[in-house]
C-alpha cells in the first residue's frame, strides 16, 4: 500500500510539473484582450506608415538611402515582371499578319532560346534602373521641398509638376538601356557592350534616344497623375 502511495504521489507532482510547465505566466493569464481600441489605434499606425512609405524624412534617414531603397525596389519590380516583358516585346516586333497570341509567342520563345530565352537582356535593365531609381527619387525630393508647402496643403497642379520632373529625369537615363534590354531581347544581340558597340557604329547616340520622346509623351502625364492622385488621396 506504502508502495503504491508514493507510486500516486509521485505521478501527481510529474502532472504538477508539466501544467506549470505549459501554463503561462501570471502576467500573461491577467492581461486583458485586446480591445477595439488598441486594435483600430495599431491598424491605423499602420495604415499610415503603408501611405508614407514613399515619403522621405529627413531626420531619420540620408536621402542617399532613401535613393537606395528606391533602386532596389525598382530592381525586384522589373526582374520580377521581365519574363512578361520578354513576351510584350516580341508581341510588339512581329510582323503584320503574323499570330499575336500570348501562347504562341510563348512557345516560339522556348522552342527558341529555352527558359532562359525569356530573361534575356535582363542585365541591361538591372543596370540602368539602379541611377535611373536614384534620379527618380533624388529629383522628386528636391522639387517637392522647393515648390510644395511645408504646411502639407492641397497642391495637385504642383505636385503633379513635381511628378512629371520626377519621370523626366528617370527616363532620360533609363532609355538608352531600354533599348538595349529590347535589342537583346529579340535576340539582335549576345550582351550589352556588343550592342551598344554596334549601336553607337551604325546609328550614333541618337540611335539610343530615338524613342525618348514617345517614352516622354507616355510616362509624364502617367508620373504627373499618379504623384497629384497619391498627395490628394
Amino acid at each position: 500500500a506504502a508502495a503504491i502511495v508514493g507510486v500516486a504521489a509521485a505521478a501527481a507532482s510529474a502532472r504538477e510539473a508539466a501544467l506549470a510547465m505549459w501554463r503561462p505566466p501570471a502576467a500573461v493569464v491577467d492581461r486583458p484582450p485586446p480591445g477595439p481600441t488598441d486594435i483600430g489605434a495599431e491598424a491605423a499606425d499602420l495604415c499610415q506608415r503603408f501611405e508614407q512609405w514613399e515619403d522621405w524624412d529627413a531626420s531619420t534617414m540620408p536621402l542617399w538611402k532613401h535613393a537606395m531603397a528606391g533602386s532596389c525596389a525598382g530592381v525586384m519590380e522589373h526582374i520580377g515582371m521581365y519574363p512578361l516583358d520578354t513576351v510584350k516585346t516580341h508581341m510588339q516586333a512581329l510582323k503584320p499578319g503574323a499570330r499575336l497570341g500570348v501562347v504562341d509567342v510563348v512557345r516560339s520563345i522556348v522552342q527558341d532560346t529555352g527558359g532562359f530565352g525569356f530573361l534575356r537582356g535582363i542585365s541591361a535593365i538591372a543596370a540602368g534602373c539602379i541611377p535611373a531609381h536614384i534620379a527618380l527619387f533624388t529629383s522628386y525630393e528636391f522639387s517637392k521641398q522647393r515648390l510644395l508647402s511645408a504646411e502639407g496643403a492641397h497642391e495637385p497642379m504642383k505636385a503633379a509638376f513635381c511628378g512629371a520632373c520626377a519621370t523626366v529625369c528617370h527616363d532620360v537615363i533609363l532609355t538608352p538601356m531600354d533599348v538595349v534590354k529590347q535589342r537583346m531581347q529579340l535576340g539582335a544581340y549576345r550582351n550589352i557592350g556588343d550592342c551598344l558597340r554596334s549601336t553607337l557604329r551604325g546609328e550614333g547616340v541618337r540611335g539610343l534616344y530615338r524613342s525618348v520622346p514617345t517614352t516622354l509623351a507616355l510616362n509624364v502625364p502617367f508620373g504627373g497623375v499618379f504623384v497629384a492622385s497619391n498627395e490628394s488621396l
